[in-house]
């Protein structure tokens, strides 16, 4: 058993927050390995306290990478790469870079209490997160999109399997203790 949490590409002042509470309590306290995608990483940071926000206006000269989606803003669009820490579980033989699909223009701006970073770009410090307690991790990118020449995205999901799937066979009522391999953090 896993929750894995998604997005979309509703903007989040559109969301009336009261009627998160139940989720955001969800994820806060999920017993089960949890993997956060785009939107579902910036909540597992908001769920644990961190603060978020937009990359921010374009300066002069940036070329907007999809100006039909809020134009104007800064936007990781396409696939691009991202530096990866290999010690989290989710980055098993990816080495120390990997591409993954990007399609956002918001982004987690600090890490929350008991996580550490896991992955960086060029304009977001905080591509990936990692709880350090239980297995709950966030990416900013989109693993679920991937090619035969672009796989890092699928290895990343395959690794969140084993991941939940290690955690359900542990001796206590199906659950193993989770323990991250180490606290390095990427630089932020």
């Amino acid at each position: 058993m896993a929750v894995v949490i998604g997005g979309c590409t509703t903007d989040w002042d559109d969301y009336d927050f009261a009627d998160l509470r139940g989720l955001l309590a969800t994820i806060r306290a999920a017993p089960i390995p949890t993997l956060g995608i785009c939107a579902g990483h910036q909540l597992i940071g908001y769920a644990h306290g961190a603060e978020w926000g937009p990359l921010g206006p374009l300066q002069p000269g940036e070329v907007d990478p999809d100006p039909r989606f809020v134009p104007g803003q800064r936007k990781e669009r396409g696939f691009l790469p991202v530096e990866i820490d290999a010690s989290c579980p989710l980055f098993d033989d990816l080495g120390v870079a990997a591409v993954f699909f990007q399609s956002h223009y918001w982004q987690l701006l600090d890490v929350p209490e008991g996580f550490v970073a896991r992955a960086l770009s060029s304009w977001s410090p905080i591509q990936a997160i990692e709880r350090l307690d239980r297995p709950v991790f966030g990416v900013q990118f989109h693993p679920e999109r991937f090619s035969r020449s672009r796989d890092a995205g699928a290895r990343v999901v395959r690794r969140f399997l084993d991941v939940a799937a290690a955690h359900q066979s542990g001796p206590e009522r199906g659950f193993a203790p989770f323990r991250s391999r180490t606290t390095r953090r990427v630089a932020t």
